[in-house]
């Protein structure tokens, strides 16, 4: 059964944490058809660039 889990992966880190990600997908669900406007607005908010 241990063989069945995956191992810890090296990869790129995430770049917003859970909050940010749960932030991002209220703005979605508030307006879903303004993905680029959500996105911008949670720059602004975290002074992250996703890009």
């Amino acid at each position: 059964m241990i063989g069945l889990y995956d191992a810890v992966r090296i990869g790129r880190k995430p770049i917003y944490t859970e909050a940010e990600v749960y932030r991002l997908k209220s703005l979605v669900d508030e307006e879903p058809h303004q993905l680029k406007r959500a996105q911008a607005i949670l720059e602004d908010e975290t002074g992250k660039n996703p890009a």
